[in-house]
């Protein structure tokens, strides 16, 4: 995305969880811009589906530092999951 492209006060979402601060969030900063990053807009996936499946309301609390101390930690490789190197 181009930086002149963002308009301040926009609302501008990354679908990124890792690393927490992208290019495109510098960029939004920069211009002004509101800015999400993905791990929210994973977080509130995460939270209406919780919502969807049980009926319940969710721990957000608990699925926010959760998600958090998880994005600390190196990742690991899924099983059977094709990565762009094979």
């Amino acid at each position: 995305l181009q930086a002149e492209a963002i308009r301040a006060g926009a609302l501008v979402v990354d679908a990124v969880v890792r690393p927490a601060e992208t290019e495109l969030a510098k960029r939004a900063r920069a211009r002004g811009a509101r800015f999400m990053p993905g791990v929210n807009w994973f977080l509130f996936q995460a939270i209406h589906q919780f919502r969807l499946f049980t009926g319940q309301e969710p721990p957000i609390a608990a699925m926010r530092a959760s998600a958090l101390e998880a994005l600390k930690r190196d990742p690991k490789p899924l099983p059977g999951l094709v990565t762009p190197q094979e």
